[in-house]
């Protein structure tokens, strides 16, 4: 059974970077049942918003002047999000974005999150792309106010509505219901972590206590393969003893697989961690 309470959102940001690039518009359809709201405002990202951004969006640093910060708005983000379906189109960006705001407030932000880029994906396979023009597209969504946050917002929940109208509602179900399974971490991790991890290329370092270095891997999809070794079938009992060992992860991206490979290749080789043969 799908949530009953939903928030479709879609930020405007000065980059691509939560870490160090800031929002400057955040949009909302709120969905609950029958009844839809709609809420956004612009953001003071207090940082100039580079010129390439501004001609994308049309939101320029005059605009943004006038505009309260995250910090003023951070209570009332939260209640609107509270108890809601996180869902926006490829939502680690969005949802990195809104975690790391909080962060730098001292609050922590979590949600249960749903990708439409995923869901897409999975319910329409047969098509070859599935960023948000090629939903328009592709289900006839309409908005006069593209890369606008609000306007995007609605264009997911557009696409929501056309999927749920084409598709079974069991196989709806279980596709979102895919997307909310968290995979279970060793007893030292924090949940935090299954946020956290990019989905690019690089090495992982798993440590133990003392910080002992328990093993170092790499990955096109650093997030995928860290998870995998805690999907494995405990029976696995080098995949047990990393579990049960296992106190802190760090990573670092690299630039594609052969950067990888070479950093693995030049950590194994200076530290021998305990796993690693």
């Amino acid at each position: 059974m799908l949530p009953h309470r939903l928030a479709f959102i879609d930020l405007e940001t000065t980059g691509a970077n939560p870490q160090h690039d800031r929002i400057t518009e955040i949009g909302i359809v709120e969905v609950e049942g029958d009844q839809v709201s709609r809420w956004s405002t612009l953001v003071n990202p207090q940082r100039p918003i580079p010129a390439f951004i501004q001609q994308l969006t049309g939101i320029n640093n005059a605009m943004v002047a006038g505009a309260p910060s995250f910090a003023e708005l951070a209570e009332e983000l939260a209640q609107r999000l509270q108890g809601r379906l996180f869902i926006a189109h490829n939502a680690r960006f969005d949802y990195g974005f809104v975690k790391h705001e909080f962060l730098r407030l001292g609050q922590r932000f979590r949600s249960d999150v749903v990708c439409t880029v995923r869901l897409s994906r999975k319910l329409f396979p047969h098509f070859p792309k599935h960023n948000l023009d090629s939903l328009i597209e592709r289900h006839g969504l309409h908005h006069p106010e593209r890369h606008r946050a609000l306007a995007d917002a609605d264009l997911i929940w557009q696409f929501w509505r056309k999927a749920a109208q084409a598709i079974d509602a069991a196989q709806l179900d279980a596709a979102v219901a895919l997307q909310l399974q968290r995979p279970s971490l060793p007893p030292h991790l924090d949940a935090d972590l299954l946020d956290d991890l990019p989905e690019s290329p690089g090495v992982y370092l798993f440590h133990g206590a003392n910080d002992v270095l328990l093993y170092v891997g790499k990955s096109i999809n650093l997030r995928k393969r860290v998870l995998s070794h805690f999907a494995a079938d405990t029976r696995e009992y080098k995949e047990m003893q990393l579990s049960q060992q296992l106190r802190r992860i760090d990573w670092q991206e690299t630039v594609g697989e052969l950067g990888a490979l070479l950093l693995e290749s030049r950590l194994v080789k200076t530290h021998l961690p305990l796993h690693n043969r």
